[in-house]
């Protein structure tokens, strides 16, 4: 998602994809849906749904929102992330020189929870965050599925050590 030159948000397309996604969950959970088959429901709501994947970057996105910006920024900023696989991570620009899983996964948060995302045409995501003065300017980019990956193993990672600490 990007901010116009308005401050309005410029990407009402991925909204409308995030949703279309999550009324695909609702349709397979109605009552009078339990006895299709997936690839019937399917292409019944694909056929109402044109033009659209069900697995899209907007899924992407909810995911990472989720994962990053719903944790208070201080709860998330206490974390320690050096456990991420930060390699396909492009870093076009830093103060640091050699960021490491905590500084970029700080940096991909604030520029989650300020809109400063972008997904281009090859399915590549830049985030982008800096002081509110524009000062300690932050750039990055991978593409949607390493992304994805590193949501994943992310979400995993932290789900297995949430559960076996506790009893």
């Amino acid at each position: 998602m990007q901010i116009n030159e308005e401050g309005k948000l410029a990407d009402w397309n991925l909204i409308v994809q995030g949703n279309i996604s999550l009324l695909w969950i609702q349709e397979c959970l109605k009552p009078e849906n339990q006895n299709k088959k997936v690839n019937e429901l399917l292409r019944e709501f694909l056929k109402k749904n044109e033009n659209i994947n069900l697995l899209n970057p907007s899924v992407l996105l909810m995911a990472s929102y989720l994962l990053f910006v719903y944790t208070k920024e201080k709860d998330f900023n206490d974390g320690d992330y050096s456990f991420v696989d930060i390699s396909k991570f492009n870093v076009i620009a830093s103060r640091k020189r050699r960021p490491d899983g905590n500084y970029i996964c700080r940096r991909v948060r604030n520029a989650l929870a300020h809109s400063r995302v972008h997904i281009d045409e090859s399915l590549q995501i830049t985030f982008e965050d800096s002081k509110p003065d524009g000062t300690d300017y932050f750039k990055c980019v991978i593409s949607c599925v390493d992304f994805g990956n590193f949501i994943n193993n992310f979400m995993f990672t932290l789900k297995d050590s949430y559960f076996s600490n506790r009893v």
